[in-house]
């Protein structure tokens, strides 16, 4: 199929994004033998007027957008962060292009009021919206005319290509790498203070806090797959269900032993013997130094991890999921999730 996708991939940073959610979308789709256009509105709104401004280039950038339709004449639209891209351009796509299907999809949790709004403005335009929360808030965005489901962060092979799990000696127990604090009870923060404060033989690695700088582009992706044996997912909160933050795909999907806060209920997908689920930070410290101490027993659950992600998440299973789901085609996969789909 045809597919225009309208996400942020970010030209502007020159590469620290190359990892980035719509990247993987964009490999995934053609991974499952889609033709995809992307179209990158805040970098082409910025480009058209002479001063780089996003603001001054919305118009422009909305009739560009509006021209990219007619050229490809896609079967699907995909949107993520598409925020130049106005409804009532939306709204002019379903009324001259009929056969083609708008999704909306969003990585970002819904604990966020903005990011709940901005989902909210897209229902009446979406065929199909797709977030990576499950359960009772999906029910907010379904109206009588759309399609609303769960997905999972999806790791690709081109960008999570590590196996850590093959490795041994490296110099970090831990890895935890943040875009920033949003407070001082930021749990990815207070858990590793607690670790630092109560089990001192424990060596993280981390970025984004306590003032370590961020990490990014390539130096991201040669320190997720080299430098620590197991990572720490954890979010600004984990007791939304089946939320979790994208990091989950890189830590996973790289091949590093992972620990899950019980809270996301990703033991619908995973295992005791493919992840390391905890309650608190006194049993992540404690279930860290059992795994530091026996280090057969870390890779071999890593790599049971590494195999199931990669198999139920794979950035080409996730969006020909995306895809069939939207069509209405039957379903060429055994999707671990699609009884979170909302119809």
């Amino acid at each position: 199929m045809r597919i225009l996708l309208d996400a942020n991939f970010a030209q502007k940073s020159l590469g620290l994004w190359c990892y980035n959610s719509d990247r993987r979308i964009t490999s995934g789709l053609i991974r499952a033998n889609h033709l995809v256009w992307d179209f990158s509105d805040r970098d082409i709104s910025r480009a058209s007027n002479p001063f780089g401004s996003r603001k001054m280039g919305v118009g422009a950038t909305n009739r560009k957008f509006l021209q990219a339709v007619d050229n490809l004449l896609p079967d699907i639209i995909l949107l993520a962060h598409a925020d130049i891209i106005r409804s009532d351009t939306l709204a002019e796509v379903r009324r001259n292009y009929k056969n083609t299907k708008i999704i909306v999809y969003n990585f970002d949790p819904l604990f966020t009021p903005n990011n709940v709004a901005a989902i909210k403005d897209r229902m009446d335009v979406a065929d199909a919206i797709f977030i990576t929360t499950g359960g009772e808030g999906l029910k907010q965005f379904k109206t009588t005319k759309n399609i609303v489901s769960f997905i999972p962060n999806p790791t690709d092979i081109g960008i999570d290509s590590g196996r850590v799990f093959e490795k041994t000696g490296q110099e970090f127990d831990v890895f935890q790498c943040i875009g920033g604090a949003v407070s001082d009870s930021d749990p990815r923060v207070v858990a590793v203070q607690h670790l630092l404060a109560n089990y001192p033989d424990i060596k993280i690695d981390y970025y984004g806090m306590l003032g370590a700088p961020n990490l990014l582009g390539g130096r991201f992706l040669d320190t997720i797959q080299n430098k620590a044996r197991m990572g720490l997912n954890l979010s600004r909160r984990n007791d939304v269900y089946l939320y979790c933050s994208d990091r989950c795909a890189g830590l996973m999907g790289n091949g590093l032993l992972t620990f899950q806060p019980r809270g996301i209920r990703f033991d619908k997908f995973f295992n005791e013997s493919q992840v390391v689920f905890f309650n608190d930070f006194d049993e992540l410290g404690k279930k860290i130094m059992q795994f530091k101490a026996d280090d057969a027993h870390r890779r071999a659950v890593a790599e049971a991890g590494w195999k199931q992600y990669h198999k139920l998440f794979a950035s080409h299973i996730v969006t020909q999921f995306m895809v069939e789901t939207v069509m209405g085609m039957k379903y060429s996969h055994d999707y671990a999730w699609a009884d979170e789909v909302l119809k």
